[in-house]
């Protein structure tokens, strides 16, 4: 009996996060109801850098990104909620869903910058993004994109609130206790 005792008790303070550094992933925020893991914000948001074009990860002097995405979490965690907020409203209207052309363009895109952007290819192995990730992070890093310009172009805000803040206003967002914090994870079967 104290034995068991003795292994509750270690089980416990382990899985309470008293000894651990890091964790595997953790969920972080909801936005309307669909809950986002770290690993996710961070693996959309490589993705997102990947796809954007030129260079500007290797300028002089700026740091790693995903020390960059880690220095500014609860920024980047806002960013990432509005980024599902127009998604989650591009897919409820049925508009910017994207093609299969638009996405072999946004694959081709991101495999180019991997070649030359050797610190972001990193990122991609060090969170373990599979090809079948690449294109659903894609496709959503598209759809937001695609949805913002057309509504950018439509509609022009004529001294009140833009389409974007009455959107945000109707959004139910909820960080996961702890989850506006930075926490390093790191994935058991690596090391990394």
């Amino acid at each position: 009996m104290r034995k068991l005792n003795a292994v509750w008790l270690f089980l416990t303070f382990f899985y309470s996060g008293a000894c651990l550094a890091a964790v595997a992933d953790r969920i972080v925020v909801s936005v309307d109801g669909s809950p986002y893991s770290q690993r996710y914000v961070m693996s959309y948001f490589v993705v997102r850098e990947l796809m954007q074009e030129g260079n500007p990860a290797a300028q002089p002097g700026r740091q790693p990104f995903l020390d960059e995405l880690a220095a500014n979490w609860k920024a980047s965690l806002a960013k990432f909620s509005g980024d599902m907020v127009v998604r989650q409203e591009s897919s409820r209207l049925g508009s910017f869903l994207t093609t299969p052309k638009l996405q072999v363009k946004g694959l081709e895109r991101v495999n180019a910058r991997r070649q030359v952007d050797k610190e972001l290819a990193g990122a991609l192995a060090r969170l373990r993004i599979s090809d079948e990730e690449m294109a659903q992070f894609v496709s959503a890093v598209l759809q937001v994109e695609g949805f913002r310009k057309n509504r950018e172009r439509q509609i022009a805000p004529a001294g009140g609130a833009g389409w974007f803040d009455a959107l945000m206003s109707r959004a139910i967002i909820r960080y996961f206790d702890g989850g506006d914090v930075w926490q390093p994870i790191e994935f058991p079967a690596t090391g990394l």
